[in-house]
């Protein structure tokens, strides 16, 4: 975030047990809540503390409980940081310490000595402190000087605006973004602490390019894989015309939390030869509360040029630069199904052909193989004139086997297409 931007801005939610605690314990505990927010407000944060907006359950017992899980929980997700006081009475505390974990805001964790944290709660990746305290004024002594370290952390970590390689990297260690590969292993491993890429060349300075997996094409009205098959263990290559358009799907896997969001841009060598993309955004939480987790992107291309361009499995053809929103963003993520209608569908389902494909190929080829050889057998013993010529017998046996399985797998595909 700029050094100008107003901290004002910024929403802190202040979380701690309300339900189930002695009478003892409830007053000095409210009270200690207020202090919190006291600090908050000195620094110009705008808090919002549970008990003191309704959600009382000893002074607001007429409302239901659906109600105060909508209302709290959409206020940790809009909140910038959340300080949780963890104590052995509630476990709203920990529904809220998740929550800010799935929307990407800060914590602040708060335990009175000798309380000790469950793993669980520290392990939440968006940790930003734990503070132990014995007393509470020992504990707002902390919790000032840890507000002005966070609110620093806001100002120097580019909280909005384009995120560079190194800020990329630490999102990608606060859990904020996940790129994945389609097995669902991270692009991203730590190393002596830091973070860094498993196979170093598409993270820059500013930004992530992204590799091919398939090509959808206007041209073919088909899917085309690009991935390793039984013919092209390597993988193969689409070739581009001129004037045609595609949307070719993105091998890595991407998840935005609400507070982050990216942009697609194209590739300065593939737009000097022609292949252009017009810029296009994707919303922030994407991918981020799906229950598949992860999302590729599909992104659409033009060859305006004069050329034929090749776009070969695994090339980069596509970068993402990603920024930092000020507020976590309120309206969700839109589905892929909005924003490409039933294309991701189809091409999913190309691909489930091609697996029941490729599986009744592999199913077929050993018994194809031995009936050719058999056959082989045969003609040798009865026209001898053929031991001569193995190979071209061979040849022959393997001509009406590729057939062969090529039927059976075509046959297999219009009977999943039938089934359903």
């Amino acid at each position: 975030m700029p050094e100008d931007t107003d901290l004002g801005t910024l929403r802190v939610y202040v979380s701690g047990p309300l339900t189930g605690l002695p009478e003892e314990d409830a007053v000095p505990l409210k009270a200690f809540y207020g202090e919190i927010s006291g600090k908050c407000e000195a620094k110009k944060y705008k808090a919002y503390v549970p008990h003191l907006s309704g959600t009382d359950p000893g002074t607001d017992p007429e409302v239901d409980a659906r109600t105060v899980n909508a209302k709290d929980l959409e206020e940790v997700a809009r909140s910038n940081l959340v300080i949780a006081l963890v104590t052995p009475y509630s476990v709203g505390v920990g529904m809220e310490i998740q929550q800010a974990a799935a929307c990407g805001v800060d914590v602040i964790l708060l335990e009175k000595k000798p309380m000790l944290v469950s793993r669980m709660a520290q392990g939440t990746p968006v940790l930003f402190e734990r503070i132990s305290y014995n007393t509470t004024e020992e504990a707002l002594s902390e919790l000032d000087a840890a507000l002005d370290r966070w609110a620093e952390s806001v100002r120097s970590s580019g909280r909005s605006g384009t995120l560079s390689d190194r800020d990329i990297l630490h999102e990608v260690g606060r859990g904020e973004l996940l790129i994945v590969n389609p097995d669902g292993s991270s692009a991203f491993e730590r190393r002596n602490g830091n973070w860094c890429e498993i196979s170093p060349g598409q993270l820059d300075a500013n930004g992530y390019e992204l590799r091919a997996n398939c090509v959808y094409s206007s041209r073919e009205a088909s899917c085309v894989e690009l991935g390793p098959s039984l013919e092209n263990p390597g993988g193969t290559s689409y070739v581009i015309r001129k004037g045609e358009s595609v949307i070719i799907e993105s091998f890595e896997r991407l998840a935005l939390s609400p507070r982050l969001s990216a942009t697609v841009n194209s590739l300065a060598h593939l737009s000097l030869i022609g292949l252009y993309h017009t810029a296009t955004s994707i919303h922030p939480g994407w991918g981020f509360r799906s229950p598949d987790g992860p999302r590729e992107l599909l992104v659409a291309l033009c060859n305006v040029g004069d050329m034929k361009i090749p776009i070969s499995y695994k090339e980069p053809f596509c970068r993402l630069l990603f920024s930092r929103c000020a507020t976590p963003a309120s309206i969700r993520a839109p589905e892929p199904t909005r924003v490409f209608g039933r294309l991701y569908e189809h091409i999913r389902e190309k691909r489930r052909a091609a697996l029941r494909r490729r599986k009744w190929t592999r199913a077929a080829a050993i018994p194809a193989m031995i009936l050719a050889l058999t056959a082989t057998g045969l003609l040798a013993r009865f026209e001898p004139k053929f031991v001569a010529v193995p190979v071209s017998v061979l040849a022959l046996g393997v001509a009406v086997l590729k057939d062969w399985l090529g039927a059976i797998g075509r046959w297999a595909e219009g009977s999943g297409d039938r089934s359903r």
